[in-house]
């Protein structure tokens, strides 16, 4: 039985370069911090088996999981309700609480294309929570809010990670952000990611 959470042990081709990944960790909730370009959305999208671009030992993780992309991936032509209750595991006990908290609660007849980036990025966060993920992962969940909704959002996610016991993933270069949501931090340096503490 591997005696870590995150065993990860392989190497990511992008483009003309390539990432060595060597972690072993138990941390419950962990920031991705690296400069733009380096590869954390690659990692993220390697370890949840979107990028095929990869060699090395099996690293799909094995267990629920709620992810937010950068872009949100709200399917254009469900209303924002059928797009939060989207995942078959979704509480539909928990919408209108959930929605309240992240300021969308009028929004529910909106189409995707009627939204702002910020209110897409907030549906995206709901769709992902409802979703009763054991691992939370977050690509730059908060680059379309601004500070104070930012802020909100942030706390929230906090309140519901230790209500519901879930573990985070986070990538952001808002680093107020991760410090609230993060127990320790990974970092990607000479095409090589390691646990800086």
């Amino acid at each position: 039985m591997n005696e870590y959470k995150y065993d990860f042990n392989f190497i990511m081709h992008l483009g003309a370069t390539s990432v060595k990944v060597d972690i072993k960790s138990n941390a419950s909730r962990v920031g991705l911090r690296a400069p733009s370009g380096s590869g954390k959305s690659s990692f993220v999208r390697t370890i949840l088996g979107l990028n095929k671009k990869v060699t090395g030992k099996n690293i799909v993780l094995p267990y629920q999981i709620g992810y937010v992309p950068q872009d949100s991936l709200l399917i254009p032509n469900l209303n924002v309700k059928n797009n939060l209750l989207l995942s078959p595991h979704a509480n539909k006990d928990e919408l209108e609480q959930i929605c309240d908290e992240l300021s969308i609660g009028d929004l529910w007849q909106r189409y995707p294309r009627m939204l702002s980036g910020g209110e897409k990025q907030r549906v995206s966060i709901g769709r992902a929570l409802l979703s009763q993920p054991k691992l939370l992962i977050l690509d730059e969940p908060f680059a379309a809010l601004d500070f104070e909704i930012r802020s909100k959002v942030a706390h929230f996610i906090k309140l519901e990670l230790e209500k519901k016991g879930m573990d985070l993933m986070l990538v952001t270069h808002d680093e107020s952000s991760s410090n609230l949501l993060c127990d320790e931090f990974w970092t990607i340096k000479n095409n090589n990611m390691f646990i800086t503490f």
